[in-house]
């Protein structure tokens, strides 16, 4: 474990500061030496156990310490600066700390290695990020703006950014288990066939990431950025955004979208409020009309089960995101309305929405349910 931290510097000799201290930040002993491993959001605590609790704030204290700014602020040529009283300016404050550990949450280690002994955990793989013990409330920066400023709403990237210029794509090969969204995928049962967005022929999309030689075999590239901004053809026309798509079927080959960053408002406009529901768990929240948040579930198309609707719902690929508009116009065209719903037959969602997973949202005009804190009542 220690050379693998060793190799940080190795490799980063000759490169820059900011490379070293993001490999530094994900190392697990690192994480385990100043705590912020398993560190989890105060919300989440508070849900699972009913107890108040902070995120820790050791690693948030000593990167600005120790690792980059130093405790008082400095002029160039490095001496100190004074206030008008003659004493040093603090680089931060302990509320500093306290909204930056917000940011250190979710870090744990990865998978144990099967070629070697770890009996304390995986200490040689770079950390890796669970997202349900994230804060997802903002955090202020040292100079009175938020982390994420500099970044554009998600609700504001352009339509379809997948087949837009700079849109990123990785390798997965044959497996089509996405690595960057890993619960977006999981199911108990292996039997099922999850539906994937498969590129037609016809796609300019497929093509690139095809990358054809003069024989017509693909020569498929670890990462794929797009050059230029592609025309959506048949169903791509169709969908707000991607994840795994499938560019051939003999073998199997599928890329990942690497969605872009982007961040989202705390607090919803009310005239862009809507309510995404999860059938199981059972519990609804606020959301953003305009984002690709939730698939869709259609009811008053098979009627009822037991008195409470059932619902069919559309889709291009398991666990598809779109938008509240997205999903109204889908029920619309088979003659429903989006809706909570109780019953559904796995056939009938068309192999859409996997609600057996933590991912299962769905858009609903309802406005009644069991709701969590925080949720649209």
């Amino acid at each position: 474990m220690y050379l693998a931290y060793y190799d940080i510097f190795v490799r980063n000799a000759f490169g820059n500061y900011l490379d070293i201290l993001k490999e530094v930040s994900y190392s697990p002993i690192m994480g385990r030496m100043l705590t912020f491993i398993r560190s989890m959001s105060s919300a989440l605590v508070l849900r699972d156990t009913n107890m108040k609790a902070n995120p820790d704030e050791n690693f948030a204290r000593e990167i600005m310490q120790l690792f980059t700014i130093g405790v008082y602020k400095m002029n160039m040529d490095g001496s100190p600066i004074l206030d008008d009283n003659g004493n040093k300016v603090s680089t931060y404050e302990n509320r500093d700390i306290q909204t930056f550990a917000k940011g250190w949450t979710g870090f744990h280690f990865q998978k144990d290695r099967s070629n070697l002994e770890l009996p304390y955990g995986n200490l040689i793989d770079p950390m890796r990020i669970n997202v349900l013990w994230r804060d997802p409330f903002p955090k202020m920066d040292l100079h009175g703006g938020y982390i994420g400023d500099s970044y554009p709403l998600c609700k504001d990237l352009p339509k379809r950014f997948f087949l837009r210029r700079t849109a990123q794509y990785r390798l997965l090969g044959s497996h089509h288990q996405s690595e960057l969204l890993p619960y977006s995928w999981v199911i108990p049962d292996r039997s099922v066939t999850l539906k994937r967005f498969q590129l037609s022929n016809r796609s300019l999309l497929r093509m690139e990431l095809c990358n054809a030689d003069e024989n017509g075999e693909c020569r498929f590239r670890p990462i794929v950025t797009l050059n230029s901004t592609f025309k959506c053809k048949g169903a791509e026309c169709d969908i707000d955004t991607v994840n795994v798509v499938q560019v051939s079927t003999n073998p199997p080959i599928y890329y990942e979208f690497v969605q872009p960053p982007c961040v989202n408002l705390p607090f919803i406009h009310s005239s862009q409020v809507g309510k995404i529901s999860k059938r199981w768990p059972h519990e609804s929240m606020c959301a953003d009309k305009k984002l690709s948040a939730a698939g869709n579930a259609c009811c008053g198309v098979n009627g009822e089960f037991n008195g409470t609707p059932s619902m069919i719902n559309r889709c291009e690929y398991t666990n598809e995101k779109i938008t509240y508009y997205k999903g109204k116009a889908r029920c619309h065209d088979i003659g429903g309305t989006i809706c909570d719903w109780y019953y559904t037959e796995w056939e009938a969602t068309d192999q859409c929405l996997n609600y057996y997973t933590p991912d299962n949202w769905h858009w609903t005009d309802a406005g009644k349910g069991h709701l969590s804190i925080g949720s649209l009542d």
